[in-house]
């Protein structure tokens, strides 16, 4: 691939010249205005084949659509599951695109486009079962940083609210469960304005993220139903070296219950050394309003440890689900094993206990993650 863009590119210089070098009939001003605008067509154009060359050489291709280069990636995951009093079975879990371009050296773009799994439904005039595929904007954003200080997104974007809802993808993540205290408190993903950067104060290397949404609600990715925005803050701070503490709070009205208004707290850890890693977060809501479905409230604390391609992982949470009488417990015990740099394969078993419904729970889960 390199030798072919090499070939392209003398050629293209070999052409350029003849035509730099041919006379014009408008007169000498207008022959030179044409050739400085040939010339500077030819440079786009080597500049281009320039860094596909690059991008060739580090064994990584972009599509050129416009201007800017377009950079094609994503991940996928097909999962195992077997719990009790249900049958066993495979689910095709997650296939994500991403979409990503730099369109200066201060602004780019991306997306994250989920394609789920079909849906049978019944076709209510013909009767017949069809699958309908179901395909999710998981994020779309535009970002402007003109330092690292300061940055600024708009659009859609994962909720900056812990660690885990940020570092989502099932590649970045060493069990196939989700914590309980992630997976049901707050929004995945918020459209609206967010500020964002990194500082050092104090010998502390600190970041912040504050942000405005929509919100919770009906369609809150198109328009806010209610009166009163969501606003978020997350703080960072790394006391040392593979620490890192994170303190969020989210305030929000959902507009799917009259007068409910909500404000989660949140605090997490990520601790790193050597092989280990240790990591948790805990969360605690404050609902109000008339018809408020109530307050939530959990927290996770997760060990894993690496041994060359291998490792093991356990974790135990607790979560009072909003209308639960009683919180549920549960114990996660399993590995991962790194087959490829981009690609894990996860073994967990789980026992839940508490919660309102009847006696425990067990289940054996199965992963295989890859980033492509």
């Amino acid at each position: 691939m390199a030798a072919v863009v090499r070939c392209l590119l003398l050629l293209l210089l070999a052409a350029a010249l003849p035509a730099a070098a041919a006379p014009s009939e408008a007169g000498p001003g207008a022959g030179l205005h044409e050739l400085e605008e040939r010339l500077a067509v030819q440079e786009q154009r080597i500049a281009a084949l320039e860094e596909r060359l690059a991008a060739a050489e580090a064994g990584e291709e972009r599509f050129h659509w416009g201007a800017a280069p377009l950079r094609l990636q994503g991940y996928t995951s097909v999962a195992f599951e077997r719990r009790e009093g249900r049958p066993a079975t495979f689910d095709q879990e997650e296939f994500s695109l991403y979409f990503n371009s730099g369109i200066s050296d201060r602004v780019s773009v991306f997306a994250e486009v989920e394609l789920l799994h079909d849906r049978r439904r019944t076709d209510p005039e013909t009767g017949r079962a069809e699958d309908v595929g179901r395909v999710r904007l998981e994020r779309a954003l535009v970002d402007y940083h003109p330092s690292d200080r300061f940055q600024l997104r708009a659009g859609k974007f994962l909720t900056p609210f812990g660690d885990w809802n940020v570092n989502h993808a099932d590649p970045l993540q060493f069990t196939t469960s989700v914590p309980l205290a992630v997976d049901s408190v707050f929004p995945e993903s918020s459209t609206g304005l967010m500020v964002r950067g990194s500082l050092e104060a104090a010998g502390l290397e600190f970041a912040y993220r504050l942000w405005v949404a929509n919100g919770r609600g009906r369609d809150p990715d198109r328009h806010d139903a209610n009166f009163r925005k969501a606003y978020g803050a997350r703080l960072i701070v790394e006391p040392r070296p593979g620490l890192e503490l994170g303190l969020s709070l989210l305030d929000d009205a959902d507009d799917r219950v009259e007068e409910a208004h909500e404000r989660d707290f949140g605090l997490d850890l990520r601790w790193l050394w050597g092989g280990l890693e240790v990591k948790g977060e805990g969360v605690v809501s404050q609902a109000s309003g008339g018809d408020s479905p109530g307050s939530p409230e959990g927290l996770f604390l997760q060990g894993a440890y690496t041994v060359g391609r291998l490792t093991p992982v356990v974790r135990g949470e607790w979560f009072r689900r909003r209308t639960a009488r009683h919180a549920e417990r549960r114990w996660v015990a399993g590995a991962a094993y790194r087959l490829l740099a981009p690609t894990l394969l996860k073994v967990e078993v789980q026992r839940t206990l508490g919660g309102d419904g009847p006696g425990g729970n067990t289940a054996l889960l199965c992963s295989v993650a890859t980033f492509f």
